[in-house]
């Protein structure tokens, strides 16, 4: 499905959370300055991907030196739907393309590069290029209301061309949980 919304650059570096909303598209070309982003805090989620929201064309140098233990959230490169495990807050419709994540972790916590969790749907990644020396490339995880009267599962995902280079016994490379309605291919998974 294309979109056509007004064109937007994410600053050359950031610390803590940029939220990327449905009226912001990424236009900066790989061979481009890529985007330096740092995250260490419990409430650092780097890019937020809300409803519709599209990242295209863009490298991330991200660096996580957190430390002890921190929700699988917090300190992603590229976080898509709630940032906590008790938010029904929904992601509908984002779109990860053409994206490389360089994930460096200084610190001693294990984190996601790219993330969704609870009520996503309708996700399209294709073309993500992630290396990392730490945690879990690529995540999707189920969640809960605030009350934990109900259930959130990703679901309708389409994961197109996903690369990963990990150089730690620490490295997951893709890793699903309560998901349903899940389509991957063109995956490569190397040294996790």
């Amino acid at each position: 499905f294309e979109r056509y919304v007004a064109s937007f650059t994410v600053p050359t570096s950031f610390t803590g959370t940029y939220e990327v909303t449905s009226q912001m598209v990424t236009s900066k070309a790989l061979d481009q300055a890529a985007i330096a982003i740092t995250t260490a805090a419990t409430t650092d989620y780097g890019l937020h991907l809300n409803n519709y929201a599209t990242v295209d064309r863009i490298t991330l140098n991200h660096t996580c030196n957190a430390t002890g233990t921190i929700n699988g959230r917090s300190n992603c490169a590229i976080l898509i739907g709630a940032k906590l495990s008790s938010d029904d807050t929904a992601s509908v419709g984002a779109v990860v393309s053409n994206v490389k994540v360089n994930y460096t972790d200084t610190g001693t916590f294990s984190g996601n590069t790219v993330a969704g969790f609870g009520d996503v749907s309708k996700l399209s990644i294709e073309n993500l290029d992630v290396v990392t020396n730490n945690g879990t490339g690529l995540q999707f995880h189920w969640g809960y209301n605030a009350g934990a009267t109900r259930t959130y599962h990703p679901r309708d995902i389409k994961i197109t061309g996903y690369q990963i280079t990990g150089n730690t016994a620490r490295t997951t490379g893709l890793y699903l949980s309560g998901c349903h309605d899940i389509s991957a291919t063109d995956v490569t998974i190397k040294d996790c």
